[in-house]
Order: structure tokens, then sequence, then C-alpha cells
């Protein structure tokens, strides 16, 4: 996960799960989520998949507006 998202989502007090590329284990499953979309990082937000830090979507999913 990006240190942007990172810091966002402590800054609002949101916990969450790094999962690193460079596990074997885990590429198949954000490559699976990000469905053919390029970038880092994956966000799964129960359900809701967004590639890439974006300060909107994660508002919007988080009711932060």
């Amino acid at each position: 996960m990006c240190l942007g998202t990172k810091e966002f989502l402590s800054r609002y007090g949101f916990a969450y799960v790094d999962h690193s590329l460079t596990d074997p284990a885990v590429r198949p499953r954000m490559t699976a989520l990000a469905q053919g979309r390029r970038g880092i990082p994956v966000i799964d937000l129960d359900g809701a998949v967004t590639v890439g830090f974006d300060r909107r979507w994660l508002k919007e999913r988080l009711g932060l507006y």
C-alpha cells in the first residue's frame, strides 16, 4: 500500500491490512481484484475496489463527506 493511503487511513482512524505484492501468495488475489487495471494500491472496501490512491473515492466510501 502506498504511503499516502496509509497516512490517509491512519489520520481518520481506519484500520487496514497491508499486503505486499512481493509476496507471491498475494499477487494473484490483487491482480484479480484490479481486473486488468494497473497501479498500486489496490483497495478493497467491502467489495468495492479501486486501483490507485483516490482520496475522493476513499472519502465517499468511508462516509467522510
